[in-house]
Parts: C-alpha cells; sequence; structure tokens
C-alpha cells in the first residue's frame, strides 16, 4: 500500500481536521464558552508532529514504499484519529454549552416575568447537566436579568 508523504498541515486541510471552527458548529456565546481539552488538544498535536518525523526519518532510511515506511504510516494515522476523537469531544461541549445557554435563558425570561427572585441553580435541568451545559445555563440566565437592566 502507498501513502502519501503529504505536509501535517496539508493532511489534516484534506481530512478535514484542520482545527479550526467549521461553518456548521452554532456561534461562539459569551466570553465564558468552554474550550473541553485544550491540553488535550496540544498534547495530540504533539503526539502527530513526531509520528510525521519518524516517517519522514523511515522515509529518508528506507524509501518510500518499505514495511518501515508503511508501518509509520499507519501510526500516523493512529495518531490523527486523536485530532478527530478531540474535535468531537469540543464539538458535544460546545452543543450541550449552546442548549444550557438557551435554556437558561428561558428560564430567567420565566423568572421575570413571575417576578421570582434570581436562582438559576434551583432548576433540575441545571442540576443534571454537565458542567459545560450548567456554565451555558448560568450565562444564558444571566443574560435574560441584563436585557431587563436587572445584572
Amino acid at each position: 500500500m502507498r501513502y502519501s508523504t503529504l505536509p501535517l498541515g496539508l493532511m489534516l486541510l484534506l481530512l478535514g481536521c484542520s482545527g479550526q471552527p467549521t461553518a456548521s458548529r452554532p456561534e461562539p456565546q459569551p466570553e465564558s464558552q468552554p474550550h473541553a481539552g485544550a491540553d488535550d488538544r496540544s498534547e495530540c498535536q504533539q503526539r502527530i508532529s513526531r509520528a510525521e518525523a519518524r516517517l519522514q526519518q523511515e522515509i529518508r532510511e528506507h524509501g518510500e514504499n518499505s514495511p518501515q515506511t508503511d508501518k509509520q504510516h499507519r501510526e500516523l494515522y493512529r495518531e490523527l484519529h486523536c485530532w478527530d476523537e478531540q474535535r468531537w469531544q469540543d464539538e458535544r461541549a460546545h452543543a450541550n454549552y449552546q442548549r444550557g445557554y438557551n435554556d437558561g435563558g428561558e428560564f430567567g425570561r420565566y423568572d421575570l416575568s413571575k417576578y421570582r427572585p434570581y436562582q438559576p441553580e434551583k432548576y433540575e435541568p441545571y442540576k443534571d447537566g454537565d458542567k459545560f451545559y450548567r456554565r451555558g445555563f448560568i450565562d444564558g440566565y444571566n443574560e435574560s436579568w441584563r436585557e431587563q437592566g436587572l445584572t
């Protein structure tokens, strides 16, 4: 099997793993938006860079079509999987934040319409959500109160 020796940046771009936000992602909300695993993303990039360097070394030492080079190609593609996994986790965290933001805004407007005190933590969706959902919920709830000039 013959693999391409494209540079990592071009390979990631062709695989759709540029690391840049895509048009399908929801628009970012307030600045406190989560970045799930920024350290993991950095570690993943380092592992990919090391795998690419080992591949280039094998090509120099054994040629492009050698068994050693094929093995390094497979290792590089395995490392690229961590990038896809990290991107999925980031998208999931962003979706949870976005859902929490929308829900928090609705609950905040409801409390305002009923002249209830500021208590976003009392709602079950907030209590049951993960950390990204809760952060979004609080931001959405606060935004609904800010719209009324109350926070």
